[in-house]
């Protein structure tokens, strides 16, 4: 389960978010999708 896997750098952008905001300040999303099924959670960032 050892997969070694070259990670690339993306340049960092602020996110759009709704009109109405909880906190002050930019917003960062990172890049990472969510599998889930009964048995385990796998997270992917890239």
């Amino acid at each position: 389960m050892s997969e070694n896997k070259q990670l690339q750098v993306k340049e960092k952008h602020e996110a759009e978010v709704p009109a109405e905001q909880t906190h002050q300040g930019p917003v960062f999303s990172p890049d990472v999708d969510i599998f889930e099924n009964e048995k385990e959670l796998i997270l992917l960032a890239g």
